[in-house]
């Protein structure tokens, strides 16, 4: 952080240090051959797998291009994330306005060791993330809706009522519609039951059991031949997956702890990103083309009302305070200037390019957030904490400029950064704002924080919220939806709990020499059918 006090946004927006790296002509010999034998080149960075330390994605919570070429899911996703055709189930059939789901299973798949996958694996892979809650929580929040999932949660039941299996037929049946079940079934991939169910799973041991750190048994096109961990592991063609053959022979996934390093060192041809350093030096990067992804992946601020001990502060409750906030910085040339064009300024919890976005609630104006804070009675005296989790250059910038722009004001900030968000946010609640980011599924996902049990240790939202969120989750139909989106964002404007402020795209970077398909890039972080079987080195 800076110590004078004073935020140059252009010097701190565009000094970017690059360190290029030689190659040698044996390793330029050595990729043309690789080139021929149509081997791809990723890196990993398993620092940045939050679930646990080990080099393979968890499949339940996380996943990338290597998790989606080993695992199948329910249904296959467009690179929309719509559920667009079969994958372990063969059809499905939604009745009853949404409220009953039919599947019918293929009997043709195999996992990777040979043994078939039947029905059994899937309704154990259902049953184990209703007990125990340790999927994604876009999943979670759909798997609330199955008839019979509390008491079978809590242990009243022994198996969840309205999810029931006949010969090749799966028939799960909700308590109400929710709006995107179907295609969240896409993003469910059952594990076989055969190799994981003596695998501890209380208090998430799951997540951390250290068979994640062995060679897994799979669905998917491709399976891991090598590893050694921490270091690189070798994935080739699945021999008993048969329904599509890609033309790229192997992939190599070698350790990096910078990935635009990774990429002009020669040992990664395709990554993502979303940073604003990743964005200008790549661009630097010769050989190298960028695929922009537009994704619902938020940066924003958070309020808190409450000290740790639960006691209401009087420092931000007043909402006039909180909207001076968001009129005091300049956050359109802010984010031109870190960006580009790879960020939008997003003022709801609907993208800005949605057609159901209701538009922009605040704009900057440092003489009208100074009169608002005078009308609110805020002391400024205060010294205004604001913490933040991110590391990167680009987040320090964004503090400089937060601080500098309240700064003008009147208002006195200390921007703190924490390793630690769990125990000095949501626990300690050290802070007055904290900066934040929320990769999401879709529109509800944002709208499912406002009822969070830990966000409502900082804001006096889920009540509040509860009723009209439900109504969005129930809304299966296109025109309802838009209308309780509409009704969402009002209130999004009239509590500023959360104040979004921008949406950052998925940088897609590959080498020149991968050839991949138009039009199949889609959200990284979640399963869907990049139609890698086309892809081809050239």
């Amino acid at each position: 952080m800076k110590k004078n006090g004073l935020f140059l946004l252009t010097a701190a927006i565009f000094a970017v240090v690059v360190m290029p790296l030689a190659a040698t002509g044996a390793k330029d010999d050595a990729s043309k051959k690789e080139g021929r034998e149509q081997v791809l080149h990723l890196a990993y960075n398993n620092e940045r797998n939050t679930y646990n330390s080990y080099d393979f994605v968890y499949p339940w919570t996380d996943t990338n291009l290597t998790g989606n070429l080993m695992w199948l899911t329910l249904l296959q996703a467009d690179n929309k994330l719509k559920a667009s055709g079969p994958e372990i189930m063969k059809s499905w059939e939604i009745k009853d306005n949404g409220r009953t789901i039919v599947m019918t299973i293929r009997n043709d798949l195999k996992w990777s060791d040979g043994k078939p996958i039947t029905m059994d694996d899937v309704t154990w892979t259902l049953g184990r993330m209703c007990k125990d809650g340790i999927y994604w929580a876009y999943v979670t929040n759909a798997l609330k809706y199955i008839e019979g999932f509390e008491d079978y949660k809590t242990g009243k039941t022994d198996w969840i009522k309205g999810i029931q299996a006949n010969g090749d037929t799966l028939t799960i049946k909700l308590s109400a519609p929710y709006v995107s079940f179907v295609d969240l079934m896409c993003q469910v991939a059952p594990l076989p039951k055969h190799i994981y169910q003596n695998c501890a799973f209380e208090n998430n041991g799951f997540k951390t059991d250290p068979i994640w750190n062995t060679i897994p048994v799979n669905s998917g096109m491709f399976v891991i031949k090598e590893h050694v961990p921490g270091s690189y592991y070798i994935l080739e063609p699945n021999p008993h997956y048969k329904d599509k053959v890609p033309k790229i022979k192997k992939i190599v996934c070698t350790v990096t702890s910078d990935f635009s390093v990774a990429a002009r060192s020669g040992i990664t041809d395709f990554f993502m990103a979303n940073d604003a350093e990743t964005y200008h030096t790549m661009q630097k990067t010769p050989g190298f083309e960028l695929k922009v992804v537009p994704t619902i992946f938020f940066r924003f601020l958070l309020f808190n009302f409450f000290d740790a001990a639960g006691k209401e502060k009087n420092i931000i409750g007043d909402w006039r305070t909180r909207k001076a906030v968001a009129m005091a910085v300049d956050w359109n040339t802010l984010i031109k200037g870190l960006y580009g064009d790879q960020a939008s300024l997003t003022q709801t919890g609907v993208l800005s390019s949605d057609k159901n976005y209701a538009g922009d609630w605040y704009k900057y104006d440092p003489q009208g957030a100074k009169a608002l804070l005078q009308q609110a009675g805020y002391d400024f005296n205060h010294v205004l904490k604001i913490y933040y989790y991110y590391k990167d250059q680009t987040s320090i910038d964004v503090m400089d400029a937060i601080a500098y722009y309240l700064g003008q004001i009147g208002v006195k900030c200390e921007a703190v950064y924490t390793s630690n968000p769990v125990g000095d946010v949501f626990e300690g609640r050290k802070h007055d704002l904290a900066y934040f980011g929320l990769s999401a599924y879709d529109n509800l996902s944002w709208y499912q924080m406002y009822l969070r049990e830990n966000m409502n240790w900082m804001i006096p939202a889920r009540d509040l919220f509860k009723d009209e969120v439900a109504k969005l989750e129930q809304a299966y139909t296109p025109k309802m939806v838009a209308a309780q989106l509409a009704v969402l964002q009002k209130m999004d404007r009239d509590n500023a709990f959360f104040l979004p402020v921008y949406t950052v795209n998925q940088q897609i970077w590959k080498s020149s020499k991968l050839s991949i398909p138009e039009n199949v890039l889609g959200n990284f972080w979640f399963f869907f059918d990049y139609k890698f079987e086309e892809w081809e080195i050239k």
